[in-house]
């Protein structure tokens, strides 16, 4: 869904504006092709499909914003939107809904992100042209989640799949080994608790995962600079002004992690506290899983690797990836 700039001049005979749900007394109010009110239907015709795989293609669904009403300038628009905090400035002046105002990544979104499945950067001789990465945030409470990243030669980043499973850590690593389809990860990072020694036999989850296979490369402890892991992965998902495309897609089978970043939000203090004390800077620590993994790989700065002189750069380049790291804190 994107803004169309005078979408109602002349080119729908009629458009429907959907209001909240939320909303008591919901209403599906009609308009002609100059904005003016013609009808009013109650709510029991809300569920009617205006869009998705049972809608009718004849209906166009758009986002109307405050620069597409004739009514008034564009200067005096601007005004006006100068006087509407930031959120609501997003919703009126672009169209976006108010609902996201809240959310780390207001910007992801199915249609500009989510690409199908492909298989180029594991079979035949495409894969040369593909460098993959993961990132494992292991949990003794709740399932394990993996995230892989691949890397085109053009720079073009992909998730292209991931994994949440409750399983040991023998298990952990097979089903890793399966979702790597064959292809050796240029480089696996892995939450720094992993590498916490346990007091009584001083192993740790990270070498339990190696012993059992996880040697190649074996897993490095990840940055646990989340502030600036969410700003650079931000900077990523926006679309570049040049060519209107962000710098990473993720296909349609990581469910997880779509399922995550569409609902991580930012924290707020108890309502007692809210007179006294600004936004709370930090997002909800819950059901994070593929979150953390995910600004863990960008700002481990995954680039693409040439197969035939990554023997060369490998151990250059895992050597930068940690260089000012403790083994212990990822810091």
């Amino acid at each position: 869904l994107t803004p169309i700039s005078g979408a109602l001049k002349y080119l729908y005979d009629k458009v429907f504006l959907r209001r909240s749900r939320e909303v008591e007394n919901d209403y599906d109010f009609i308009l002609d092709d100059k904005g003016r009110l013609t009808d009013a239907i109650f709510s029991h015709h809300r569920d009617v499909e205006i869009f998705g795989e049972d809608a009718d293609p004849d209906i166009h669904c758009f986002f109307y914003n405050i620069f597409d009403n004739p009514a008034i300038s564009k200067k005096a628009a601007i005004r006006k939107l100068s006087k509407f905090p930031k959120e609501e400035t997003i919703v009126r002046g672009k169209g976006h809904f108010l609902f996201i105002s809240g959310m780390v990544y207001p910007g992801f979104s199915d249609h500009l992100h989510v690409i199908p499945n492909f298989n180029d950067w594991y079979t035949g001789d495409t894969q040369q042209f593909y460098t993959l990465y993961a990132a494992i945030d292991p949990h003794p409470r709740v399932p394990h989640a993996v995230l892989f990243l691949a890397v085109s030669v053009d720079g073009t980043k992909y998730l292209v799949d991931d994994l949440y499973t409750d399983c040991n850590a023998q298990d952990l690593v097979t089903a890793i080994k399966v979702k790597c389809r064959g292809r050796i990860p240029e480089l696996i990072l892995i939450d720094p608790m992993a590498y916490t020694p346990d007091p009584s036999t001083k192993s740790c989850l990270a070498t339990d995962l190696i012993d059992f296979g996880l040697d190649d490369p074996f897993p490095i402890p990840a940055s646990k600079d989340k502030a600036r892991g969410i700003l650079r992965c931000q900077q990523l998902l926006a679309p570049a002004e040049t060519s209107g495309k962000p710098g990473v897609y993720v296909t349609e089978n990581c469910t997880n992690f779509r399922r995550e970043i569409t609902r991580y939000s930012w924290d707020d203090w108890r309502k007692h506290d809210r007179n006294t004390k600004g936004p709370k800077l930090e997002a909800v620590k819950k059901d994070d899983h593929f979150m953390e993994n995910f600004y863990r790989l960008i700002l481990a700065d995954p680039q693409y690797i040439d197969p035939v002189t990554e023997d060369d750069v490998r151990a250059e380049y895992r050597a930068q990836q940690s260089v000012g790291r403790s083994p212990v804190t990822g810091y």
